[in-house]
């Protein structure tokens, strides 16, 4: 699969075929116990960004935490933005997050 040096940055490192590499950057709008509750928020912010927007389980101790996440974006810019958006929307204050 060939993809275009704009998307190629976005790859996790891991999976990059390049030397140097930017870790891909997401914003995280929330957590929540409840899947139900996760998705309600997806779809709110969903219909706010437009963007990729989906629930990723994560195991924290003996339970589930779904959280919330935008993205990839493509800069601090991008991310700054969509931070302003949602927060204008009343979605809250999201974190920037990494992966590498």
């Amino acid at each position: 699969m060939r993809l275009s040096a704009r998307r190629r940055w976005l790859l996790p490192c891991r999976q990059s075929r390049l030397k140097t590499c930017r870790p891909a950057l997401y914003l995280q709008v929330g957590a929540f116990s409840s899947n139900q509750a996760a998705e309600a928020l997806r779809q709110r912010v969903q219909g706010v960004v437009g963007g990729t927007v989906w629930v990723s389980p994560v195991q924290v101790d003996t339970r589930t935490l779904h959280r919330v996440r935008v993205g990839p974006l493509s800069s601090q810019d991008e991310a700054r933005r969509m931070i302003e958006t949602l927060r204008v929307a009343n979605l809250g204050t999201p974190t920037l997050v990494t992966v590498n």
